[in-house]
């Protein structure tokens, strides 16, 4: 997983040249492809990956279509690579929250050679912040790390705080997985420093890293390294802060949310937040919602003579 990466921090893009043949891909319909991917991420956002997974990899095929028979000029062909790119990357988080780990993967491994081409080294390194964190969701986090580690190697002078602090934050995610909490904790405080310098300049792509969602994922890492105490408060501030229509992205906090206080001993706390968890998956196509209830169920279940645990769990199962 990780050569891809390497390859993209050591090689120089190619120059890019005009395509002369095909049908004219011209400058007003390369400049509507921005919003139409920004309004892919919200459907995602709201309705899982399951929902428009589909919609996503016809609309990659269809910019591939024009980059591989379309004329265009260097800027024009550029944009289409970026595009490409992004699309890949919304593609590939799909297939993710899919458990489709292989399509996912193929999806990140184009989207980074697009950005490279296009010579967009933020774009590149925030594709390879996805492919960190599922590696460290695939139970291989030291090659996380070194995915994390190459991205921010490949951005140290680009002027971007909130692309920092998102790969700061993946980084953290697998020094938390590996169990190192110094580690964690120093990254962690430069994912947050990073953040405060954040401005309202930076790409669209990045709109997802805010400081409900750094909080959310220091919460949870938190609870990866055994501090529940700890993980709680910034869970219940990240569910506070949450836009509203990142409905998948409140149901997954929920569950962390239920695991926190079942781990500090707050049961009824657990069950009001399953609760949530619950109602929520209903409208969701998302198979990492549906894993993320299961495994909260799972925990519940030592629980069960509680008669608010045995409902919740008779109810989750149904």
């Amino acid at each position: 997983m990780t050569v891809p990466a390497h390859q993209w921090l050591v090689h120089e893009p190619e120059p890019l040249v005009a395509a002369l043949k095909g049908d004219r891909v011209t400058p007003m319909l390369v400049d509507r492809l921005p919003p139409m991917i920004a309004e892919l991420r919200a459907i995602d956002n709201g309705a899982g990956g399951g929902q428009v997974r589909s919609l996503a990899e016809h609309e990659f095929s269809w910019v591939a279509g024009l980059l591989d028979r379309g004329s265009y000029d260097e800027a024009t062909g550029r944009k289409l690579h970026v595009a490409l790119a992004e699309l890949g990357r919304v593609a590939g988080y799909m297939a993710y929250d899919m458990d489709d780990h292989g399509r996912a993967q193929r999806y990140y491994i184009t989207a980074l050679r697009a950005a490279h081409a296009a010579d967009d080294r933020a774009l590149g390194a925030n594709i390879l912040s996805c492919m960190a964190r599922q590696a460290v969701e695939l139970d291989r986090p030291a090659e996380g790390v070194t995915l994390a580690e190459t991205a921010l190697a490949g951005i140290r002078t680009a002027a971007m705080p909130k692309l920092h602090a998102r790969l700061r934050d993946s980084l953290a995610y697998g020094q938390a997985k590996l169990g190192d909490e110094p580690a964690f904790r120093r990254t962690n405080k430069l994912a947050w420093q990073a953040l405060e310098r954040a401005d309202a300049d930076e790409p669209d792509w990045l709109s997802s890293i805010s400081p409900a969602v750094l909080a959310a994922d220091t919460g949870q890492h938190h609870l990866m390294l055994g501090k529940a105490k700890e993980a709680e408060p910034m869970i219940c501030q990240a569910l506070d802060g949450l836009e509203p229509g990142m409905v998948r992205t409140r149901q997954l906090w929920s569950c962390a949310l239920a695991k926190a206080r079942l781990r500090a001993g707050n049961v009824d706390g657990a069950v009001s937040a399953g609760w949530q968890a619950l109602e929520i998956s209903a409208g969701l196509s998302s198979a990492r919602s549906t894993a993320r209830l299961r495994s909260l169920c799972q925990e519940m279940r030592p629980h069960r003579r509680v008669p608010e645990v045995q409902e919740f769990l008779e109810r989750a199962h149904s």
